[in-house]
């Protein structure tokens, strides 16, 4: 009887693993594909940044040599962010890195477990997402608006409200000088304190916003009053690493913990979403849709390969 039990046990193993290889092995063949399709995409994007092609680079450029004009003391700054419009920025310089990463993953996506093959494929999209020649051209909206709000309001914000109208329609306060780059990993990070608050700390290529501003940015004040950013309110998925991504969730959970013992309750930066233009607001709905789509494309493939393993097990019965 027992022996009869171990064959079946044995049978039933051996049916799942196949079914589970043989999605896999469909996954893996597409994510050859998506790995293809990243490439391209990030040679697209390159060309288009050295032949100054993308609308908002340009744009970036002429606000920098502008307010380098009317502020020559913030000219190593106003240099740095005018490079996020070449392809030594930071943005551009981390989609490169998280795809050579990928590419890596991908190599060994047949010889690790279905998860890992999932989001080596999720990662892929992301990247491709990123890269996309529109979608980078929004994303330069961020340090554009830097300068525009160190312009002292000479120059104007670009796909967003005002600085007044955007702080009040979203109950922020003005956090100074590169408020748009806050929470952005591509510029710095948070650093946890002896006293247990996190602090943003800028990359050190951004390290003047320091000195520009009046007090340092706390992480549980930001998630109260943070405005409107474009990497924060579309952009975060997109132009965020795995890491990075963890790195934030591990982040909100522990200051979700900290607020939950003292019986308060913590609400996410990311939990609303921030009134700005009817352009942007489109994008983040056609983003979250088609991020819905992969989802559920996803699951469907799951329930299919488990009802597919269910069969064949009950035929073996």
């Amino acid at each position: 009887m027992l022996g009869n039990f171990s064959k079946l046990i044995l049978i039933f193993s051996v049916i799942l693993f196949v079914g589970c290889t043989s999605e896999q092995e469909k996954l893996v063949k597409k994510i050859g594909s998506k790995v293809m399709d990243a490439q391209r995409a990030i040679g697209k994007l390159e060309t288009q940044l050295t032949n100054r092609t993308i609308r908002n680079a340009k744009l970036l450029s002429q606000y920098a040599s502008y307010l380098k004009m009317q502020k020559p003391e913030f000219s190593e700054i106003i240099d740095t962010l005018a490079m996020e419009g070449t392809t030594d920025g930071l943005s551009f310089k981390n989609l490169q890195q998280r795809y050579s990463q990928v590419k890596l993953d991908a190599g060994n996506a047949s010889k690790g477990s279905m998860l890992a093959a999932k989001n080596t494929y999720g990662e892929l999209d992301s990247i491709i997402a990123g890269a996309n020649v529109n979608s980078y051209n929004m994303m330069l909206t961020d340090p554009i608006n830097v300068i525009a709000d160190m312009s002292d309001g000479k120059l104007a914000r670009v796909e967003s409200m005002s600085k007044e109208a955007s702080l009040a329609a979203n109950k922020s306060k003005d956090l100074g000088a590169g408020s748009q780059l806050v929470g952005n990993p591509n510029y710095g990070s948070w650093q946890r304190r002896n006293d247990g608050t996190s602090v943003w700390t800028w990359v050190a290529m951004y390290a003047m916003f320091n000195s520009m501003n009046r007090s340092p940015i706390y992480y549980d004040g930001w998630s109260r009053h943070r405005d409107y950013s474009y990497y924060g309110s579309v952009g975060r998925h997109s132009y965020s690493s795995p890491k990075q991504k963890a790195a934030q969730a591990n982040l909100n959970k522990t200051y979700s913990d900290k607020f939950a013992r003292q019986g308060k309750k913590f609400q996410s930066p990311y939990a609303k979403n921030k009134v700005t233009t009817a352009k942007v607001s489109q994008q983040r709905q056609t983003i979250q849709r088609a991020s819905s789509q992969s989802k559920s494309r996803g699951s469907a493939s799951s329930r299919s390969a488990s009802t597919r393993t269910s069969r064949s097990s009950s035929r073996g019965k």
